[in-house]
């Protein structure tokens, strides 16, 4: 059964997204479920779902083992990726597939 989720991703990684040199979704907290897609929201300024992304792996584990199995295709720093996992026993990310732009973004109120 396919599952989807919304996660909400800042305008300039999710051009990194769009343009393929960012191929994994690093998240704090992961969901319990198997996801299969990922609707993705794009923050301030446009408030939008603006693309669907097909997830083709996951990655739970210490922030260190996490970076070492997808750093080449993260998108970010290291220093980036350790500020953002600070304090965190845990990390996780998403290996993203293929990512599908709307040709039409979405408001959230038309979900």
């Amino acid at each position: 059964m396919n599952k989807a989720v919304i996660i909400s991703i800042h305008p300039e990684y999710l051009g990194k997204i769009l343009s393929g040199t960012k191929v994994f979704e690093y998240r704090k907290i992961m969901p319990i479920h198997d996801v299969s897609h990922l609707a993705l929201y794009c923050t301030t300024p446009i408030k939008k779902v603006v693309a669907i992304a097909e997830v083709v792996g996951r990655f739970v584990g210490s922030p260190s083992k996490i970076w070492t199995a997808t750093g080449n295709g993260s998108g970010i720093t290291r220093k980036f990726y350790r500020g953002y996992f600070s304090g965190c026993k845990l990390a996780g990310a998403f290996e993203l597939g293929n990512v599908y732009k709307l040709s039409t973004p979405l408001e959230l109120s038309m979900l």
